[in-house]
């Protein structure tokens, strides 16, 4: 188990926050969110398009970074 994995979704997201071309830390992110995909905070009221926006804004940069 490595130093990522024994973080908290909120310490995890902090870190990366700081850190955003950690991939090993992104990796256990993306996992604790397919086991919990509650752990995705989006503000009350954002409309069901603007999430879609900011979702495959995120898939963009992901792809984009891997090359």
């Amino acid at each position: 188990m490595n130093q990522f994995e024994q973080m908290t979704p909120k310490e995890l997201r902090e870190y990366i926050r700081k850190n955003p071309t950690n991939e090993e830390a992104i990796r256990v992110r993306m996992k604790q969110i397919e086991i919990d995909p509650n752990a995705i905070n989006v503000a009350y009221g954002t409309s069901g398009k603007e999430i879609e926006t900011i979702l495959s804004q995120k898939n963009s940069q992901t792809e984009t970074n891997h090359y």
